[in-house]
């Protein structure tokens, strides 16, 4: 079941209709146009005491110029950080998570 979304970018209000386990990446490039967002993730795994996810490494690269305010920024910091998918991880997961704003 989809959700709406809304988020201000650029000093503008955009809402879309996403799915709750929807990337924000993928929100930000497919359904706000921010065209050339890229998400780069490196994974290591751990294998005490079984294995699994150690830690995850994940940079947000947004083009300059597309989300100007601080408060448009802060947003999106917040939008990643409560990522359903970062959420599921397992308690002792290390998670590295920077956005770059291209500027």
């Amino acid at each position: 079941m989809k959700r709406s979304v809304t988020l201000t970018i650029n000093g503008s209000a955009r809402t879309a209709e996403v799915e709750p386990r929807a990337l924000l990446v993928h929100v930000l490039r497919d359904e706000l146009d921010l065209t050339g967002t890229r998400a780069h993730v490196v994974k290591e795994m751990a294998a005490d005491p079984v294995r699994r996810i150690g830690r995850l490494t994940v940079t947000v690269s947004v083009p300059s110029g597309r989300v100007a305010s601080e408060e448009d920024r802060a947003l999106l910091r917040r939008t990643a950080d409560l990522c359903p998918v970062k959420q599921s991880l397992h308690p002792a997961t290390l998670v590295d998570l920077s956005l770059s704003f291209g500027d």
